[in-house]
Protein backbone atom coordinates (compact mmCIF):
# COMPACT_ATOMS: atom_id res chain seq x y z
CA UNK A 1 0.00 0.00 0.00
CA UNK A 2 1.23 3.48 -0.79
CA UNK A 3 1.04 6.47 1.56
CA UNK A 4 -1.61 8.22 -0.55
CA UNK A 5 -3.79 5.09 -0.39
CA UNK A 6 -3.34 4.87 3.37
CA UNK A 7 -4.39 8.49 3.84
CA UNK A 8 -7.49 7.94 1.68
CA UNK A 9 -8.40 4.82 3.66
CA UNK A 10 -7.98 6.62 7.00
CA UNK A 11 -10.24 9.41 5.73
CA UNK A 12 -12.83 6.80 4.79
CA UNK A 13 -12.50 5.01 8.14
CA UNK A 14 -12.97 8.27 10.03
CA UNK A 15 -15.70 9.44 7.64
CA UNK A 16 -14.02 12.82 7.09
CA UNK A 17 -13.70 14.88 3.92
CA UNK A 18 -11.01 14.07 1.38
CA UNK A 19 -7.95 16.14 2.13
CA UNK A 20 -8.68 16.23 5.86
CA UNK A 21 -5.93 13.79 6.83
CA UNK A 22 -2.19 14.45 6.47
CA UNK A 23 1.03 13.30 8.07
CA UNK A 24 0.41 15.86 10.82
CA UNK A 25 -3.02 14.40 11.66
CA UNK A 26 -3.58 12.79 15.03
CA UNK A 27 -6.27 12.01 17.56
CA UNK A 28 -5.57 15.44 19.02
CA UNK A 29 -6.43 17.45 15.91
CA UNK A 30 -9.10 15.32 14.20
CA UNK A 31 -12.34 15.34 16.16
CA UNK A 32 -13.58 12.04 14.70
CA UNK A 33 -10.38 10.22 15.70
CA UNK A 34 -11.76 9.08 19.03
CA UNK A 35 -11.74 5.53 20.41
CA UNK A 36 -14.41 4.40 17.96
CA UNK A 37 -12.61 6.13 15.10
CA UNK A 38 -9.40 4.35 16.07
CA UNK A 39 -11.18 0.99 15.98
CA UNK A 40 -12.41 1.91 12.48
CA UNK A 41 -8.84 2.69 11.44
CA UNK A 42 -7.61 -0.65 12.82
CA UNK A 43 -10.37 -2.52 10.99
CA UNK A 44 -9.55 -0.74 7.76
CA UNK A 45 -5.85 -1.57 8.18
CA UNK A 46 -6.72 -5.20 8.81
CA UNK A 47 -8.75 -5.32 5.58
CA UNK A 48 -6.16 -3.38 3.56
CA UNK A 49 -3.28 -5.62 4.67
CA UNK A 50 -5.10 -8.93 4.41
CA UNK A 51 -4.96 -9.37 8.17
CA UNK A 52 -1.22 -8.75 8.48
CA UNK A 53 -1.67 -5.62 10.60
CA UNK A 54 -3.77 -7.44 13.21
CA UNK A 55 -0.62 -8.93 14.75
CA UNK A 56 1.09 -5.55 15.20
CA UNK A 57 0.31 -4.56 18.79
CA UNK A 58 1.91 -1.11 18.41
CA UNK A 59 -0.89 -0.06 16.04
CA UNK A 60 -3.42 -0.25 18.88
CA UNK A 61 -1.50 2.52 20.67
CA UNK A 62 -0.71 4.70 17.63
CA UNK A 63 -2.44 8.08 17.89
CA UNK A 64 -1.08 9.84 14.81
CA UNK A 65 -0.57 9.29 11.11
CA UNK A 66 3.18 9.63 11.61
CA UNK A 67 3.13 6.74 14.09
CA UNK A 68 0.94 4.57 11.85
CA UNK A 69 3.19 5.23 8.85
CA UNK A 70 6.33 4.42 10.85
CA UNK A 71 4.87 1.17 12.23
CA UNK A 72 3.55 0.00 8.87
CA UNK A 73 6.84 0.86 7.15
CA UNK A 74 8.89 -0.97 9.80
CA UNK A 75 6.70 -4.04 9.27
CA UNK A 76 6.95 -3.94 5.48
CA UNK A 77 3.30 -3.07 4.94
CA UNK A 78 3.71 0.43 3.48
CA UNK A 79 5.60 1.52 0.39
CA UNK A 80 7.02 5.02 0.73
Amino acid sequence: MKLSELIEKVEEALEVDAGSVSMQSSSENIEDWDSLGHISILGMLDDATGGASADIVDLTQATSMAEIVQILTENGLLDQ
